[in-house]
């Protein structure tokens, strides 16, 4: 069954635990391998919504759950620290 075109879209939790889990793993890596590759870039593929057009603003945050806000700051903090490491983080909609 189809949601309303009015409601607004929710996110599944396996879906927001999987791109989680992908930060995840993605930092693990470049942290791993950055004795022996140079990373230029990090590439998490997803078709995930959430992660592309949340922004941790106040009106967008009061509609979120506190296990989505958890994972949002989560995914934050993991991309900033790919970033630090002097990596770019490309999201599939930027390309």
């Amino acid at each position: 069954m189809l949601s309303s075109l009015k409601s607004t879209a929710t996110m599944p939790k396996t879906e927001l635990n999987a791109v989680t889990l992908a930060m995840r793993i993605a930092n693990a890596a470049i942290m791993q391998l950055e004795s022996v590759v140079n990373a230029a870039q990090t590439v998490v593929l997803s078709d995930f919504e959430f992660r592309h057009e949340m922004k941790l603003e106040k009106s967008c945050t009061e509609e979120l759950t506190l296990q989505q806000l958890q994972h949002k700051q989560e995914i934050d903090r993991l991309e900033d620290e790919i970033e630090r490491q002097k990596r770019k983080v490309v999201k599939l909609r930027e390309q």
